[in-house]
């Protein structure tokens, strides 16, 4: 797994429920944490939007995550998530919510 690029702390067993993320899945916790809905990671990743909910509720189980944010929020503390990547994800797909002074 990636070295943290957010020195917050996350406890052993949160490190070790994120290890056990496939390659897919941590692909979809990045679209997650870039604010997509299932049907946008859908779009992006070629699948239908139903395969993709599914996939988010086996990663809310495999992680302990209860809602998207705190999915995010661990995938951004982590390391799975670069949060330049957030960003530059959000001025592509997402240019309205930004203010004036980030972009």
């Amino acid at each position: 797994m990636a070295t943290p690029t957010v020195t917050i702390p996350l406890a052993m067993w949160q490190w070790q429920r994120l290890e056990r993320l496939s390659g897919h899945e941590r692909v979809i916790c990045r679209w997650v944490a870039c604010g997509l809905s299932n049907r946008e990671v859908a779009a992006q990743m070629g699948s239908c939007e139903r395969t993709v909910r599914t996939q988010v509720q086996v990663i809310f189980e495999k992680t302990g995550a209860r809602s998207r944010t705190q999915l995010a929020m661990l995938a951004l503390f982590s390391g799975i998530v670069d949060p330049d990547m957030v960003l530059a994800t959000w001025k592509l797909l997402r240019p309205d919510w930004l203010a004036e002074e980030v972009r």
